[in-house]
């Protein structure tokens, strides 16, 4: 009967009992990173090497053990876990983390619509169940948008990481974005809107605390979420100059939701955001009537604060109010725009429609992408500055593009005639001066003279 064959290399038992194996191959010592509890262990283990050598599939055991530990991580690596250190250590174009108002929005994508993917290992996430997921969630075509591209930003991560061998993310045009109304439909829209209908827009948009909004809305240019964060402190107020109000509206947070989940101001995600937009005098008076009836008291009050009482800050879903499809009577901005015949009308369209506005006054397209606080072109950027007292004229012509006149500066009060010079006219002259009074002055001038003066110059003598 043939012995079995003795497994090449050395066994050696510690002074702990444990056995230690190892051999040299390619002249170069290995072991298997670990000890053994029994001796036959250790032979096996030396007997396992010689086999691979021998059928010629041998690779270093310490390779074969990194490969084995990538898999197991590759394996048990979870989209959320991997997403959220993701998030944490993401940094932008500019080398800066996160704005905290995009690290939350994130964690909201996996907390909502990739709460199906956050539990499973990346590895195990397939094209054909991202495909599924994206017919599931064509209900919101903007924010699937959004979220496929967060999704797909993570997975190249992991696959530039060797945590996955590929991209599931390969949804035909996913990358285009539906509008969902043609452009030409947009443009007429807009550019058919007119003061007139916007003030009706406002008036019409119930309860009443939502009218300036509108109005802020639509001759400012500010987001919903940058208006409904500020506070009595972000209006600054200047002096007026030709009796109209210069006020400017600092803006340096949006509410947006945070990552412990509640509703709150944050910083805007971009540092163009952050920008101070000079507002129309006739805005400025409406703002003045509105902080004294519905805005919080204190330089920190809100000036739209919630209809709820358990929530403090107003929300975007308050001023839509109740739409068609629901029960009850429409409310909010929903009834407002079905009364002026604009159902079509959202409520960012009144972002675009200050823009056509703005370039009506003769504000020009930097300006206007400044005020926006959008982020203009890297040579534009560079150069450009924005002088906010020379648009303070634009402002006025806007104001009066909705109607509103500048208060008339009070005239000069005539010099007050000297009854005493009257007195020692002739009849003559008394006559004459007499006639070129208005009635205010003639009234005045007969209660100062004496009854024997007025007597002479009405007869003549």
């Amino acid at each position: 009967m043939a012995g079995r064959r003795k497994a090449p290399g050395t066994i050696e038992q510690q002074p702990s009992g444990m056995w230690r194996a190892y051999y040299t191959h390619n002249r170069r010592r290995h072991t298997p990173g670990r000890t053994f509890r029994r001796r036959g262990s250790a032979e096996e283990w030396l007997a396992a090497e010689r086999a691979l050598i021998d059928q010629g599939q041998w690779t270093p055991p310490e390779q074969r053990r990194a490969e084995a530990e990538a898999a197991e991580i590759r394996d048990s690596t979870t989209l959320g876990t991997f997403a959220r250190t993701w998030i944490d250590s993401r940094t932008t174009s500019r080398g800066t983390p996160l704005a905290p108002r995009t690290a939350a929005e994130y964690g909201a994508y996996l907390d909502g619509r990739l709460a199906v993917f956050a539990t499973k290992p990346m590895a195990a996430i397939t094209r054909a169940e991202v495909d599924e997921w994206w017919l599931a969630n064509q209900d919101a075509p903007l924010l699937r948008h959004h979220v496929y591209a967060f999704l797909k930003s993570v997975m190249a991560d992991a696959v530039d990481r060797e945590l996955i061998a590929s991209n599931p993310c390969k949804v035909r045009n996913a990358a285009r974005r539906s509008t969902q109304r043609p452009k030409a439909l947009q443009n007429d829209l807009i550019v058919g809107l007119g003061p007139l209908e916007v003030a009706a827009l406002a008036d019409a948009t119930k309860p009443d605390q939502w009218r300036a909004l509108v109005l802020l809305l639509a001759w400012s240019g500010l987001r919903p979420s940058e208006a409904l964060a500020l506070t009595r402190s972000d209006l600054v107020v200047a002096a007026e100059v030709d009796g109209a109000k210069r006020w400017t509206a600092k803006i340096t947070k949006a509410l947006s939701q945070t990552t412990a989940g509640d509703v709150g101001p944050m910083p805007p995600k971009t540092t163009e955001s952050i920008r101070f937009v000079p507002l129309p005098p006739h805005v400025a008076d409406e703002l003045a009537t509105h902080l004294d009836q519905w805005a919080a008291p204190g330089p920190d009050g809100l000036v739209w604060p919630s209809t709820n009482p358990v929530r403090p800050f107003g929300s975007i879903k308050q001023v839509m109010g109740t739409h068609p499809g629901s029960k009850g009577q429409v409310s909010g901005f929903n009834a407002a725009r079905v009364a002026i015949g604009r159902p079509e009308l959202r409520l960012y369209d009144l972002r675009r429609w200050a823009r056509h506005m703005w370039r009506k006054a003769g504000i020009g397209d930097a300006d206007c992408e400044q005020l926006l606080g959008h982020k203009l072109d890297p040579v534009m950027g560079s150069y450009v500055t924005q002088d906010r007292e020379e648009l303070r004229p634009n402002m006025a012509r806007l104001s009066e593009l909705a109607g509103w006149s500048p208060p008339s500066t009070p005239q000069a009060s005539a010099p007050a005639i000297d009854h005493r010079l009257l007195r020692v006219m002739t009849p003559e002259q008394l006559r004459s001066a007499l006639g070129a009074m208005d009635d205010a002055e003639l009234a005045d001038a007969v209660a100062q003279l004496p009854a024997e003066v007025l007597a002479r110059a009405l007869s003549g003598r």
